[in-house]
């Protein structure tokens, strides 16, 4: 039977949370962050994915598989890290812009609310448009051979 080492790359993002390892949509295992698994699948075609929660991978795996085939795939978040760059720059620019408007807020206490409001629902819009990209990816290694 053709076996599958399935390696999830280590990261912050979702670190408690298992992957979800599918074959043709059937649950076959679940990868910790950060560890390697290894499953068995039947001969053939068989289409490979991921999920997690409400994350669902984009990119699946189709694979021809013989009966001795040795397969590795290599599961990681896209744009994981970027989420967490675009957070802290929102909060930077928040505070930012309420250091520099800290007169007008001063004299006019309406302003103090937005002049933090804006640059955060901006930058919060702007994260929100990144984790719509935010999904699990689905890669042979170079390190493995793949039929």
């Amino acid at each position: 039977m053709p076996t599958l080492t399935i390696t999830r790359t280590k990261s912050f993002l979702g670190a408690k949370r298992p992957f979800k390892v599918l074959a043709d949509g059937k649950e076959i295992g679940r990868v910790a962050n950060g560890s390697t698994i290894v499953v068995e699948v039947p001969e053939g075609i068989c289409t490979i994915s991921s999920k997690q929660d409400f994350f669902n991978t984009s990119d699946s795996l189709q694979l021809n598989l013989g009966a001795n085939d040795k397969i590795g795939i290599i599961m990681k978040y896209r744009h994981g890290n970027m989420v967490f760059v675009g957070l802290i720059l929102v909060i930077t620019l928040a505070s930012l812009v309420q250091h520099s408007l800290q007169k007008q807020i001063d004299m006019n206490p309406l302003v103090g609310p937005f002049a933090i409001f804006l640059p955060l629902a901006l930058g919060l819009l702007l994260i929100a448009k990144m984790a719509k990209a935010f999904h699990i990816t689905v890669t042979t290694g170079d390190w493995m051979t793949a039929k």
